[in-house]
């Protein structure tokens, strides 16, 4: 019989930001990646044997340490929820960008996962004629009346644009199974759908106040921009924090940054293409006297959620029979959301598409002539 010794951190303090608590990799790095005594007064390790059959769940971001006490085989991955979404972006960026020095950063086999999550919410929320779509989004956590959930459906959709950016699969030192054309649609598609889905949002008459009471209410889509802008800048500023922090015998943090940095702002880039004042805007950010080219804590990606109010008023107004709903169209939306870094194997695959439809017709013409 196989025995496992899992040790997990937890926070002694509920309402504290978890990222606040488990992602400083500056301090990290200043500390030689030694937790002993670090953060304690954030929290506590809570040990657990595991004996086969047993399975342990946590939270992104908890450090743990394993060790088996008798072999066997286990195995493990990542999965997501809409409650605990900020905590997913956190560990996909610092999973890409220290690859080499935390474990648990592979979220290949399970990222598709986010993009169907994206077409749900479309699903929900664009083509669905059913009253009770506020109540579907419930089902994957997304309780969009209160702004801390409404906050982590936005990052959904950062995420699901983003696509390529956080995918080690589209870096040049990824050595393994290339990309899938499918793989490619569904990213491409999930972009397309966050479009028609933050559309739908703002169209209806979504609005959110952000900060305490007498501050301004924005759109839906303000929100979606601010967040998406905002976290394409930090996650960039990451890359400098990485540089600037990593010494002595960190140094290969440096190396793996100049690696993919210039690749990293590239993919960036091709997912704002779709709107150049985004994307004009980034590149603002790092060019003038006011350059965002500086080191930020890592635990400030991705933005935590502020205080502020989801007006859900004319959501009720617009829902039902009143809302205009579109049908499901994948390769619109495969159209709408693919980026260069996509196009190829939209093209492909398309030109499969077209072969096969091709194939059809002349099959029944042949059914008609014989």
């Amino acid at each position: 019989m196989g025995l496992k010794l899992c040790a997990v951190a937890v926070p002694l303090k509920p309402g504290l930001p978890f990222i606040q608590c488990f992602t400083d990799i500056a301090q990290l790095l200043q500390n030689g990646w030694d937790q002993t005594g670090v953060n304690w007064d954030h929290y506590h390790i809570e040990a657990s044997v595991l004996v086969p059959g047993d399975q342990i769940i946590f939270k992104a971001l908890r450090l743990h340490h394993v060790v088996t006490l008798l072999s066997l085989i286990c195995t493990g991955g990542h999965f997501y929820r809409g409650s605990t979404m900020t905590e997913t972006m956190a560990s996909l960026i610092t999973s890409l960008l220290l690859p080499c020095y935390i474990t648990n950063t592979s979220h290949v086999s399970s990222q598709y996962l986010l993009q169907l999550m994206t077409l749900y919410c479309h699903n929900c929320i664009v083509i669905s004629s059913s009253e009770s779509w506020l109540s579907s989004l419930n089902k994957v956590s997304f309780n969009i009346s209160s702004f801390t959930s409404w906050h982590r459906l936005i990052l959904l959709h950062v995420l699901a644009i983003l696509g390529p950016v956080l995918d080690y699969r589209f870096y040049p030192t990824w050595n393994q199974e290339a990309i899938s054309d499918p793989d490619c649609m569904t990213i491409a598609q999930a972009r397309g759908a966050v479009m028609e889905t933050i559309n739908s949002l703002t169209s209806i008459g979504i609005t959110v106040r952000r900060g305490p009471p007498g501050t301004g209410w924005v759109t839906a889509r303000q929100y979606f921009d601010d967040a998406l802008l905002a976290t394409t800048i930090l996650f960039r500023q990451a890359f400098v924090t990485v540089t600037e922090k990593a010494k002595g015998s960190h140094a290969g943090l440096s190396n793996f940054r100049t690696a993919h940095q210039p690749h990293a702002v590239k993919l960036l880039r091709r997912s704002l293409c779709y709107r150049p004042d985004l994307l004009n805007a980034f590149d603002q950010a790092f060019t003038g006297p006011d350059s965002a080219e500086e080191p930020v804590d890592l635990y400030t990606i991705p933005l935590l959620a502020e205080e502020g109010v989801v007006d859900l008023r004319c959501m009720v107004r617009a829902s039902g029979s009143n809302c205009p709903k579109n049908k499901h169209d994948p390769i619109k939306l495969i159209h709408k959301g693919a980026t260069w870094s996509l196009n190829q194997a939209f093209m492909r695959t398309y030109a499969d598409i077209l072969k096969r439809e091709e194939e059809v017709k002349d099959n029944d013409k042949m059914e008609v002539d014989t």
